[in-house]
């Protein structure tokens, strides 16, 4: 399943960069940024949130480490309302008429939006890391397909939680309500 959820590597060296500098002693802050999964709705304690989870196991990894956490998150909010908000903390948004230049969508679908953010964070005169992270609601589907395009667009590293349990939760290995509470929300 670890295997089938890594989508790409991409470029790692902005996350080596990171890494390096957490080693030093440096301080590091982890963004995480999202809607109602990010804010850990009907996670049964804000550590089994994914990003409590992923604080955990980052200060596992780098016993050193110096981890401020920010979380730009807010419940049922589409990625206009998180370019916007980060718009505040970072830069500029410009819009565009027609389709999205990478992945060809219909610019009100909110690509535009999503990639509109993934280069203001990578923008950024610090060099941060960025990784993309794709959940699933039931029956499979997420938004993968079109923003796996941006992220290859950018050599980010992607990871599905679809890809994998999609597959052991289709072939009845597992079962939906054993990881997630209703229809997208992960316990």
């Amino acid at each position: 399943m670890i295997v089938r959820s890594q989508v790409s590597n991409g470029d790692l060296t902005r996350l080596i960069g990171v890494v390096a500098k957490a080693r030093r002693g440096e301080p590091v802050t982890i963004g995480v940024i999202g809607g109602s999964i990010t804010v850990g709705a009907f996670a049964s304690k804000p550590e089994n949130s994914y990003a409590g989870r992923l604080l955990a196991l980052v200060a596992g990894a780098v016993s050193a480490m110096r981890i401020s956490f920010d979380q730009c998150r807010r419940r049922r909010q589409p990625a206009r309302w998180l370019a916007r908000f980060a718009r505040k903390r970072i830069c500029c948004l410009q819009a565009r008429p027609g389709r999205h230049r990478i992945c060809g969508e219909r610019l009100l679908d909110g690509c535009e939006a999503y990639e509109g953010l993934a280069r203001q964070i990578l923008a950024q005169p610090n060099s941060p890391a960025l990784l993309l992270l794709f959940m699933m609601w039931q029956g499979g589907g997420n938004d993968q397909q079109r923003q796996s395009k941006i992220g290859a667009y950018y050599g980010l590293p992607m990871v599905s939680f679809r890809d994998a349990l999609w597959p052991e939760i289709s072939a009845g290995r597992i079962r939906w309500p054993d990881y997630i509470v209703d229809t997208v929300h992960p316990q």
